[in-house]
């Protein structure tokens, strides 16, 4: 929920803000790009500033920011008009705080990947970093391209004529409600994802300690209730595979093997 949220939302919000600024707002092409800039260079500087910040207060608090930072931006750019006064100054504002947000929404995620083999792991007893990769890539493009095309549609049943120099009333009303609903909508649902994210540094260090006790041998259900309840909390799932069962009595009948054989 959390990337494909934040994620789609700005590729939505990417694709109509040219239209926005052009049809709704009445810039000037030199203006537009002008603040496309902006915003990708705030994008840049907002990277390191998200690495600290997810070192300093979490994965999930971060995240929450860089969502929250979004939704300001789309209500700021939504109040915009093209008959106000110093227009210029109000749209650099909004995409340099859009530009933050984008650091931060692109960023985050790939952090969070790091850590998630290893809660599936905890679950499954084995390794699949190239899954999670695939399964997110694949879902990230999908759910791309779906949301564009839903877009294009909804652009359409409001009468936007594509490549026109002008639009009608209708045309602007369904950019300017595509473009504050669609992102909106699904930045909602990332911060949903966010405020039901528990991997913090404490259980992500507990967990690291309770593979390292699985993978020497120990057996699930020889862990300590505090460490249990981690596990439980991060995997969703009891703290009682089979696969670390069977690891533990493989690692105990090698070393009853190596014991016996050992050369006095």
């Amino acid at each position: 929920m959390m990337y494909v949220g934040g994620a789609v939302a700005l590729d939505i919000f990417g694709s109509l803000f040219m239209h926005y600024l052009t049809y709704v707002l009445q810039v000037g092409a030199s203006l537009a790009s002008q603040a496309m800039s902006l915003m990708t260079l705030f994008q840049f500087f907002a990277i390191p500033f998200f690495t600290w910040l997810c070192i300093r207060i979490g994965n999930g608090n971060a995240y929450k920011l860089a969502i929250a930072l979004i939704m300001c931006a789309l209500l700021w750019f939504s109040q915009l008009s093209a008959s106000i006064s110093h227009l210029s100054g109000f749209l650099f504002g909004g995409a340099i705080v859009m530009g933050i947000a984008r650091g931060g929404t692109y960023l985050i995620p790939w952090n969070v990947y790091n850590f998630l083999p290893d809660v599936d792991e905890a679950y499954t007893g084995v390794r699949r970093e190239g899954i999670y990769a695939g399964v997110m890539m694949l879902t990230r493009k999908f759910s791309q391209a779906l949301a564009l095309f839903i877009v294009g549609l909804a652009l359409e049943a409001f009468g936007f004529t594509k490549g026109a120099e002008s639009q009608d009333a209708a045309a602007l009303n369904g950019i300017w409600w595509v473009f504050l609903i669609g992102p909106g909508l699904l930045t909602l649902l990332a911060m949903y994802g966010a405020f039901r994210f528990r991997l913090s540094q404490e259980c992500h260090k507990t967990l690291t300690f309770e593979l390292e006790r699985l993978r020497s041998g120990g057996k699930p259900e020889d862990a300590s209730t505090q460490v249990r309840q981690t596990v439980e909390l991060l995997t969703g799932h009891p703290h009682m595979n089979t696969h670390w069962q069977h690891t533990a009595e493989t690692t105990a009948q090698r070393n009853h093997y190596v014991a016996e054989n050992k050369p006095s």
